[in-house]
């Protein structure tokens, strides 16, 4: 079942500002990060409306990133404008769904450890906790995982979690976003997304020695 978001009032919505960030010379993995957490809460923030009864699809399939996610019992495919994210079903009605999102920024040369070191410094000063952020190994290959918490102006304490893939002059960076204080419901959901990405054939993902 397909849910969908009302468009958002007028001015610049955080769709066009992801854009538009992501055509600068200067946005960095955190960059990228922050504003799918940004991006993700706003989606999660909007009232949901069912678009009918269809089976739910077992995967999710992003196009965009060339990858696919099994879709946990539980989760449905919602939608707002052009972009597609996964929302929890049962946190929808409390005005703010746990979701996934799912982007892509340019890797700019830079390696796996270059972008852990980056992220390492610049999450910190903004993060109220930061649980881990690091290279592991999933069933596809090498990721950086990260897990943080973060508190925006009137919103619930937030927690992200997830990985940054490097895939030739690409970061695929899938997010999972709760509230803080259901983490312990999302966690199992957040280990099955990561370890069943499925990722296209396209290019292989760069893995480097430690």
């Amino acid at each position: 079942a397909m849910a969908e978001i009302p468009e958002p009032p007028a001015g610049e919505t955080l769709v066009q500002e992801v854009a538009r960030a992501q055509k600068s010379a200067t946005v960095k993995a955190l960059v990228g990060i922050a504003l799918i957490c940004g991006i993700a809460g706003y989606f999660a923030s909007r009232p949901f409306k069912g678009t009918g009864a269809e089976v739910p699809p077992a995967q999710w399939r992003v196009a965009a990133a060339d990858l696919e996610l099994k879709i946990p019992s539980g989760w449905v495919i919602a939608q707002a404008g052009d972009t597609e994210v996964l929302a929890r079903t049962v946190t929808i009605p409390t005005g703010f769904a746990d979701n996934v999102n799912v982007m892509t920024l340019a890797a700019k040369g830079k390696t796996l450890a270059a972008i852990e070191a980056e992220n390492r410094a610049e999450i910190s000063p903004l993060a109220a906790q930061v649980h881990s952020i690091g290279r592991q190994v999933y069933p596809w290959g090498e990721g950086l995982g990260f897990d943080y918490e973060r508190i925006y102006p009137g919103k619930p304490r937030l927690r992200h979690a997830g990985v940054i893939i490097l895939r030739g002059d690409r970061q695929i960076v899938v997010t999972v976003t709760c509230q803080a204080d259901r983490w312990r419901a999302v966690r199992a959901d957040l280990k099955r997304l990561l370890d069943g990405i499925v990722l296209d054939d396209v290019l292989s993902v760069e893995t480097e020695p430690r």
